[in-house]
This record gives C-alpha cells, sequence and structure tokens, in this order.
C-alpha cells in the first residue's frame, strides 16, 4: 500500500510538469467492517459481490489508497503541490502502524537521529504528534488532559503516545495541507470510535 501512495505523491510533484488528469474514486460507505468479504483462497484478493451502489464521486488529480503513514506522508507532499488528491483508508484510523495497528512509537533508528538525517516534514509530523492532547483516565495522578509531550515515557523509542494520538497527528498533517489544494479529500471507509 506504501508503494501506492508514493508513486502517487511523487508523480504529483517531480515527475509531471503537465496537470495530472482528474481520476474519480467511488466510494461507499455501506462497506463497513461486517461486509468486507475474505479473501478468495486461489489469490488472496478479496472479491466484492455484489459490488456496493455509489454514493458519491471524488474527483482528483492523485489518488492515494491507503491512509497508512505512507499514504498519509503522499497525500500531504501531493497536496503541497497544489494537486487535489483523495486519500481512502479502509480501517478507521488514519496513520497505519502509529494508530490502527497499536504500534504508537514513531520509528527512527539511532544512526538516523545521530546524523540528523531526518526530513523537514517528518521532523514537522514528530511536533504534530508532541502537541495532540490526549485524554487519560480518570485515576491518571497528572490529570486527565495532557499533551503527549508530557507523557512520553517509554523504551521503545523516543516519542511514544496513545494510538489515537497518531491518528489525529495524521489528521491534522493532511487539514493543514489542505489549503494548498481546497478540493482535495480524504475518508476512512469505518468512522473512527471518536467522530
Amino acid at each position: 500500500m506504501f508503494g501506492i501512495g508514493a508513486i502517487a505523491g511523487l508523480g504529483a510533484s517531480r515527475w509531471s510538469a503537465e496537470p495530472l488528469p482528474e481520476t474519480s474514486i467511488p466510494l461507499s460507505s455501506t462497506l463497513g467492517p461486517s461486509r468486507l468479504p475474505q479473501p478468495l483462497l486461489l489469490n488472496g484478493r478479496p472479491h466484492l459481490d455484489p459490488l456496493p451502489k455509489f454514493e458519491e464521486v471524488w474527483h482528483c488529480q492523485v489518488a492515494v489508497i491507503s491512509g497508512s503513514l505512507g499514504g498519509v506522508a503522499a497525500a500531504a507532499h501531493a497536496m503541497a503541490t497544489g494537486a487535489t488528491t483523495c486519500l481512502i483508508e479502509v480501517s478507521p484510523w488514519l496513520g497505519g502502524q502509529i494508530s490502527s495497528q497499536g504500534v504508537s512509537a514513531l520509528d527512527e533508528s539511532r544512526r538516523m537521529r545521530q546524523a540528523n538525517n531526518l526530513s523537514p516534514s517528518w521532523q514537522r509530523f514528530h511536533q504534530l504528534v508532541k502537541q495532540q492532547v490526549v485524554e487519560l483516565p480518570a485515576w491518571s495522578p497528572s490529570g486527565r488532559s495532557r499533551s503527549v509531550a508530557d507523557i512520553n515515557s517509554c523504551w521503545v523509542g523516543r516519542l511514544c503516545f496513545p494510538p489515537q494520538a497518531g491518528a489525529q497527528a495524521a489528521e491534522q498533517l493532511l487539514s493543514d495541507t489542505r489549503p494548498s489544494a481546497p478540493e482535495s479529500r480524504w475518508r476512512t471507509i469505518v468512522p473512527p470510535p471518536w467522530a
């Protein structure tokens, strides 16, 4: 899935001197988790039968089919170039490994940090995650509403956080970039629990 997002984002930002042709992505909210079919035994791909009826059609220049961290980054970079971008994710949360997969730590190697080999967009996203406010349980000794920067403490990486903070940061990255391509849209097929 990352490859699709990366290619779409790179195509919009580097390799296309001409405007990209519009692409239409039909969406259907009837495709909920209970209606997702089991993969076929022969090829491992899901099979939709009958096909859901389209409820709406999105028009865009760049289509990103994955709300993983790579898909969100590709969509944000495409939008930053002014390309009308559409992103669709099947899980309830954007962000992939930092949200819906429950691995709530940013994947940075020690060598990359020591060499300061982190892109400006990655550093910006790192700051977005740190700024997210999360609600802690009532029994928490340090209060209920806290920023990720205040509760960051783990052995896995230098920034650990609740999965909802990762999803909120991914959503904020797209929202902050949308003014460059105001017709851009994104959605998860299954709405997040807090929506």
